[in-house]
């Protein structure tokens, strides 16, 4: 499984996974009751978008996993 770190502010968010059009994310926050999964991800495709859009509805985000069927 591939890796890409993003930057965030002053913070890294490590993100798994290969991105497809069809996917939807595992979202794990420094607090555990903050994480969660988004299955209706709008947006560009990239690992940056996908972090700073993401990072919008969930605080503290550490990692993001692409997931597909």
């Amino acid at each position: 499984m591939n890796k890409v770190i993003v930057k965030q502010g002053n913070r890294e968010v490590w993100c798994y996974g290969e991105l497809k059009e069809d996917s939807n994310f595992s979202v794990e926050c420094t607090d555990e009751m903050d994480s969660g999964i988004v299955a209706d991800y709008n947006g560009p495709l990239d690992w940056n978008s996908v972090v700073e859009k993401l990072s919008n509805s969930f605080p503290y985000v550490e990692q993001i996993e692409a997931v597909w069927r």
